[in-house]
């Protein structure tokens, strides 16, 4: 009986409620007839979003549209490029990137054009602030030959192309970010990069310059690492009897398989096999190797 009366009483408040159910979704056209293709939207409010696109060739004008909540219109961008990507802060603060280099941003009344630095085309922009924006693009398919891992950056004044990361010749499409310490950029050849912290990360071929420490403390520093190169030595090869490991010249930098001690640093030799189980000194280098 009690479940009886609760389904019946279920079933009446479904029926009670049919007006007020949520009208179901639907689509409908809100803007046809365009010339040119639209290749991205972005919008700050239901009555702020922005369309763009372009040609893709053909001679017409490059394309921008406004949603302001209750029509659709054609702000003039002048050009016949095609924009591929469009972003922005703020109503007063949008930028759209696409063919040739070309970067425009609108400031709530007109666009200004920024110089152009690089003929590739820009897939793609993320602003995190009017003063911090990014923006990637390249040439699909081309390598290194022609203009490719474009990575600019803006800091409210000028555009930086040195900030970018290694060049492997390849496009980048697009760009995304929380901050410009946490910036992540994909590509061609499922390449994605991390950008961490507010430096960049070390480039191919390049050292970093240490810190300088004191003599007492890199002397500490370095015996408890040959103490402990030394340990592990032994656990690689117990019936071996432990050679002590003269002081070469040098410090250690690095730890790993196959590694070798020059005058500089500690540095992976990458040599196949498994843990190291022996080692010798010929000044001023030493070698382990297993």
């Amino acid at each position: 009986m009690i479940r009886r009366a609760a389904f019946a009483l279920a079933a009446c408040a479904l029926s009670c409620s049919g007006g007020s159910r949520p009208a179901p979704a639907s689509w409908r056209v809100v803007v046809s007839g365009q010339r040119s293709t639209l290749l991205s939207v972005w919008g700050t409010s239901a009555s702020d979003v922005f369309a763009v696109g372009g040609p893709l060739g053909d001679g017409s004008p490059s394309t921008v549209l406004r949603f302001d909540g209750s029509a659709w219109r054609d702000l003039d961008a002048g050009g016949t490029e095609t924009f591929w990507w469009v972003h922005g802060t703020a109503a007063s603060d949008v930028w759209a990137v696409g063919e040739k280099g070309r970067i425009v941003h609108w400031n709530g009344s007109a666009f200004a054009e920024a110089a152009r630095s690089t003929t590739a085309t820009l897939y793609g922009v993320w602003t995190a602030a009017p003063d911090d924006v990014w923006v990637v693009g390249g040439s699909p398919e081309q390598g290194s030959a022609a203009p490719n891992d474009v990575c600019l950056h803006f800091d409210g004044k000028t555009w930086d192309a040195s900030l970018g990361p290694m060049r492997l010749g390849r496009a980048f499409f697009k760009v995304w970010g929380t901050s410009s310490s946490n910036l992540y950029v994909v590509g061609e050849a499922a390449t994605i990069w991390h950008r961490r912290g507010t430096r960049r990360r070390q480039r191919r071929g390049v050292r970093r310059r240490r810190r300088a420490r004191p003599r007492r403390l890199r002397r500490r520093q370095a015996a408890a690492r040959r103490r402990r190169l030394a340990g592990r030595l032994r656990e690689c090869a117990p019936r071996q009897p432990a050679r002590r490991v003269g002081r070469p010249r040098g410090r250690i930098l690095g730890r790993g398989r196959g590694l070798r001690h020059g005058r500089a640093r500690w540095r992976n030799s990458r040599r196949p096999g498994g843990p190291l189980r022996a080692a010798s000194v010929r000044s001023p280098k030493a070698v382990a190797s297993g």
